[in-house]
């Protein structure tokens, strides 16, 4: 079985595990053993999680979480579970990256949406006045300048949706084969 294959596989098994514990239900006292894993604070805990910190201390251990918390939940565990074997189980240094902010996971300011483009279909001149080529370019020079540049996050921050874990997990398996980008 080839690598890629393999990795498809792994893939599709922790889906489904997700799947079947998510339906079963997660007691409470999962999200403290998790967060004791990667060193996470109980408001960093309820961020990822979705909920509010309230309302994760007033929960029981036995208690189950709600499925989108437990859902949740499981994806931290899995990303904190490769973490710890990439970071050979040096869990400073796992919490350590997870703090850190990354290229790899920038994004661009809000204010920044939708980006600055040139128009493509700008008025090139008429027949009779011609377009002024020096100009445009100056105009445009002056346009990118402006552009906003995209602002690092840390593993934490993207946390707080799926997308987020799956930009986390890739960022992993690049560390992990070696890729650096």
């Amino acid at each position: 079985m080839t690598v890629f294959a393999q990795a498809i596989l792994d893939d599709l098994s922790t889906i489904e595990r997700v799947i079947s514990k998510t339906r079963s239900g997660i007691p409470r006292r999962k999200v403290d053993e998790v967060a004791s894993q990667a060193a996470l604070s109980d408001k960093e805990m309820a961020r990822i999680l979705n909920m509010s910190i309230r309302s994760l201390h007033a929960k029981r251990p036995d208690e189950l979480l709600a499925a989108d918390a437990a859902e949740r939940l499981l994806l931290l565990e899995h990303i904190v579970q490769r973490g710890s074997h990439i970071f050979d189980g040096r869990k400073n240094q796992l919490a350590s990256w997870l703090r850190t902010p990354l290229s790899e996971l920038a994004l661009s300011p809000e204010w920044a949406e939708p980006r600055l483009q040139t128009k493509i279909t700008q008025q090139m001149g008429r027949f009779d006045e011609p377009f002024d080529l020096a100009e445009r370019v100056n105009e445009d020079r002056t346009r990118s300048s402006q552009l906003p540049v995209p602002i690092p996050q840390t593993p934490l921050d993207v946390l707080d949706t799926i997308s987020g874990f799956r930009l986390v997990e890739n960022v992993l398996g690049r560390i992990e084969t070696g890729v650096f980008s």
